[in-house]
């Protein structure tokens, strides 16, 4: 695009399977059992006070991290063990996946801890990792390729929805070139280009994934009304010659 290249994203599977898509699942798992949590003390708490009000996600995370989920119940007066047991971890759930990752702590370990705490056995687990590097089972926004030139490591993942550009001044062809051109270390210096079928397929992968947005009724609309509005200008203009 002239003075730009257009390039897609590509990360190693390990780390898409331990940032990205483990990162996606623990927000989804957390969403669920924060739900759950806050309907559960809400109903619980509508018994001492009719007029409760139902916890924010963010009081329930502050509570748990200061209090526990034990002194969340007792406070509450939750008696039943079987209530008790179900949102005990629901909020031990929810505390373990909202906690921050570090170079020390992935997605993919506190999704693995509240698997564990959910009572999924390490068999079960495992599967699950496998099926998200299944291309069959992949979210569409995903590709897998089962390796890259010249890399040792195997598997690697095209992020469909990362479409990034840089200019053709900040692009190497070699370290040489980079050094010459003082470009720094986050330069790129590589350029690769897929063989035909895979970027065929690259494409086809991208046109059903960006086919599915529908575009709003006020959209629709409004195109529907310049259409128009086009059509009288376009007939004015003949009729005036």
């Amino acid at each position: 695009m002239g003075e730009f290249y257009t390039y897609l994203v590509v990360r190693s599977a390990r780390d898409y399977v331990e940032q990205v898509w483990a990162g996606e699942e623990l927000l989804k798992l957390a969403e669920r059992h924060r739900r759950v949590a806050i309907e559960g003390i809400h109903e619980a708490d509508q018994i001492r006070d009719a007029n409760a009000i139902p916890l924010t996600a963010a009081d329930l995370t502050d509570w748990a991290a200061a209090d526990g989920a034990t002194a969340i119940l007792n406070a509450i007066g939750v008696s039943n063990n079987r209530v008790r047991s179900r949102l005990e971890a629901a909020i031990e759930i929810a505390l373990i996946a909202n906690q921050q990752t570090s170079e020390n702590v992935t997605s993919l370990q506190l999704l693995k801890a509240c698997w564990s705490r959910e009572g999924k056995k390490a068999p079960e687990q495992s599967g699950a990792i496998r099926n998200a590097l299944n291309p069959r089972q992949m979210r569409s926004d995903y590709m897998l390729l089962p390796a890259l030139p010249a890399e040792r490591e195997v598997g690697f993942v095209v992020m469909l929805r990362d479409v990034r550009a840089i200019r053709s001044t900040e692009l190497f062809m070699s370290r040489l070139d980079r050094r010459i051109g003082d470009g720094d270390d986050a330069t790129m210096y590589r350029i690769g280009r897929f063989s035909d079928f895979i970027r065929y397929a690259i494409a086809q992968r991208m046109a059903t994934l960006f086919s599915r947005i529908g575009m709003t009724e006020h959209f629709e609309s409004e195109s529907e009304v310049a259409a128009n509005l086009i059509l009288e200008s376009i007939h004015s203009s003949t009729d005036e010659r």
